[in-house]
């Protein structure tokens, strides 16, 4: 019996649920998976347009930064929550540079995304992020009985202002401040700046102490 002939395109939509190619401006230029393939989500939501096209501000402001790193030649892996009110999606993405002739010259990059499985627990990284978003929505206060986060983190998480808070859930995902900057489209000195006044309302003195009372190292209950 012969194996059955997959195109390119076939392969390429195996890869997972969204899978997007973008260029050096962070304009997609194709997109492919399941949910196209299903018609769950159209190419033409994508295609041609960029990241600040696609996303609300701060999820574009995001990914932005993540494409950046994966730009400069990295290859970065990081979760999040697809951002339709009640649609419940987590997705795993995985952003690996495309390189044209030379070794070191990054071309575009290939976005792979795929749903995680409602079973998978969040992160301690994932919840603080989402007490970050909750907050920038308006609530007064996340919700601490249902994302467990000491009541120093909750504390901390309503004196940030929204561009702390964005700059703090950029942090968690190991962004560097040269690499937010560039995503926020702001001086590497206003980052600075606000890492400041970060780490002051935090009560801490440095960016990994900061990072381990986020993520559960500060032993306040």
């Amino acid at each position: 019996m012969g194996r059955p002939s997959l195109s390119p395109a076939d392969l390429v939509n195996g890869l997972g649920d969204l899978v997007l190619v973008l260029d050096r401006d962070q304009r997609v230029t194709a997109a492919y998976g399941r949910w196209i393939r299903a018609r769950r989500v159209r190419a033409t939501q994508f295609v041609g347009r960029k990241v600040a096209e696609i996303w609300p501000a701060d999820v574009a402001a995001f990914h932005g930064a993540m494409n950046a790193r994966a730009l400069d030649g990295q290859v970065v892996v990081y979760d999040w929550e697809y951002p339709v009110p009640g649609s419940g999606h987590r997705m795993m993405t995985v952003i690996c540079p495309i390189y044209g002739d030379s070794p070191q010259a990054v071309t575009g990059i290939v976005r792979t995304a795929t749903e995680l499985d409602a079973a998978v627990r969040p992160t301690t990284t994932h919840t603080v992020q989402l007490a970050l978003r909750r907050t920038d929505r308006g609530d007064a206060a996340p919700p601490a009985g249902k994302l467990h986060l000491s009541k120093r983190v909750q504390t901390l998480v309503v004196r940030l202002s929204p561009r702390e808070r964005h700059i703090v859930a950029l942090m968690l995902d190991s962004a560097r401040p040269a690499q937010i900057a560039r995503g926020l489209e702001l001086s590497i000195h206003t980052v600075r700046q606000h890492l400041k006044h970060i780490l002051k309302k935090a009560g801490v003195h440095s960016q990994q102490e900061l990072l381990d009372l986020l993520r559960g190292g500060d032993g306040v209950g």
